[in-house]
C-alpha cells in the first residue's frame, strides 16, 4: 500500500471481517471528489491494486456513493468501476452489510454524519478535522464510546505531494 490514507484504510479494514464503504458526498457531487486522495487515492486505488491483503484473506472494499444529484453519481460511479450509489443516506445507513462510513462530507456537516453514521452501528474512518468546535467534537466522541465502534481519523495530508513538495522547500 503506498499513501498513507491507504495504511489508514488498511489497519480499519484489517480488524473487520466484512468491508463495505458508505462515501459520503453532501449536496453537490465537488468537482475534486473525481480525484481526491480520500476516493481515488484511497478507495479507488485499493481496489485497482486486488484490495488489501490481511493474512491468507483478501478484502475488497464496496463503496457505496451518496449525494443529492444522480446524474453526477451515477457519472462518478461508472467513472470508477463502482456499482452503488444512492441519495438516499437513511437506506444506506440501515444495510447492516455496510460496515464503514468513509466520511467525505464537508467539515460543516461532518460531525451531524459522523454521529448519525456511529449511531447506526457504522465504524467511521473520518479526516481532519472531524468537528468544528469543543461540542461538536464531544458529541461524536460520546457516540463513539456508547456504541464501541472504531472512530478513526485520517491524517493523509501529510503523504499529500503539494504537502511534501512545500516541506521539501522549506
Amino acid at each position: 500500500i503506498v499513501m498513507g490514507l491507504n495504511a489508514n484504510l488498511a489497519i480499519m479494514m484489517s480488524g473487520i471481517a466484512t468491508i463495505c464503504f458508505l462515501l459520503i458526498v453532501k449536496g453537490k457531487v465537488p468537482s475534486y471528489l473525481g480525484t481526491s486522495a480520500s476516493f481515488v487515492g484511497g478507495v479507488v486505488a485499493i481496489r485497482a491494486q486486488g484490495g488489501v491483503e490481511v493474512g491468507r484473506e483478501v478484502i475488497w472494499p464496496e463503496p457505496v456513493l451518496l449525494g443529492r444529484d444522480e446524474r453526477k453519481l451515477a457519472r462518478l460511479a461508472a467513472q470508477h468501476g463502482v456499482e452503488r450509489w444512492s441519495t438516499d443516506l437513511d437506506a444506506a445507513l440501515d444495510n447492516p452489510d455496510d460496515t464503514i462510513f468513509f466520511d467525505a462530507g464537508t467539515t460543516q456537516m461532518r460531525a451531524g454524519l459522523l454521529s448519525r453514521a456511529i449511531d447506526a452501528g457504522k465504524h467511521v474512518f473520518v479526516e481532519k478535522p472531524h468537528a468544528i468546535d469543543r461540542e461538536q467534537l464531544d458529541a461524536v466522541m460520546a457516540a463513539a464510546e456508547r456504541s464501541e465502534r472504531l472512530l478513526m481519523v485520517g491524517f493523509n495530508r501529510r503523504f499529500d505531494p503539494n504537502f511534501a513538495e512545500v516541506r521539501a522547500r522549506v
